[in-house]
């Protein structure tokens, strides 16, 4: 997937299914299988991630780059919220994942 429109599409999944997270959907469960399946996707495009930005035009880029910044915003909250907040979220999310795809 090298297609700026496929690769913008999933990171807008992956962004849009923690910020549903956040806003207290009641399918958690759901939200986070669909984040999974987007990361799964989104792998081979994190492993060939030089060769891929030399295919992006300078505006997909900057898209791709605000796109991750809220996703890591999101998640970021998300890191915070499952310390804090209620055990079933922990439970759903599971803290080591989220603070490991949040980078710490």
């Amino acid at each position: 997937m090298t297609d700026a429109a496929a690769l913008l599409e999933r990171l807008r999944r992956r962004r849009d299914a923690y910020l549903g997270i956040l806003a207290g959907s009641p399918d958690v469960a759901g939200l986070v299988a669909e984040a999974e399946a987007a990361e799964r996707a989104l792998a081979p495009v994190r492993e060939r991630w030089d060769e891929v930005r030399g295919t992006l035009d300078a505006a997909a880029l900057r898209e791709v780059e605000v796109v991750v910044e809220e996703t890591r915003r999101a998640l970021g909250e998300l890191v915070r919220r499952v310390g804090d907040g209620p055990p079933a979220l922990g439970a759903i999310l599971g803290a080591r994942a989220a603070r490991a795809a949040y980078g710490r």
